[in-house]
């Protein structure tokens, strides 16, 4: 399977996620060994607006679901990834390193 993290529109300005998993999008995008794009809802805040269980509605239940990121995917993986390109484009961004390390993401002496 592929896995996809759209990019975000940031205007120019740092943002620092809050998950590293779906970069606070809320999802994460994948295809399968046919080419098909599906979703999967992260674990994060921002997936509970993209988690869905067609078997639990009420009036018209259906076979349809997006699963958990966390189900389809090693999360530790993909978030390591995700920093990592994420720091490679911007640490040397005025007050990033501060900031992650005020966030206990960096030590001081990386």
């Amino acid at each position: 399977m592929q896995v996809n993290i759209p990019e975000r529109q940031d205007n120019g300005a740092v943002v620092i996620p809050k998950c590293w998993i779906c970069m606070d999008l809320g999802f994460v995008l994948y295809k399968d060994e046919k080419r098909r794009e599906f979703l999967a809802h992260c674990t994060c805040p921002n997936g509970s607006t993209w988690a869905y269980d067609g078997s639990k509605c009420e009036n018209r239940p259906s076979p349809y679901y997006a699963p958990s990121a966390e189900q389809k995917f090693d999360t530790t993986q993909i978030a390591k990834t995700n920093f990592l390109r994420w720091w490679k484009a911007y640490k040397d961004k005025p007050g990033v390193r501060k900031e992650l390390e005020r966030r206990g993401l960096l030590k001081g002496d990386e």
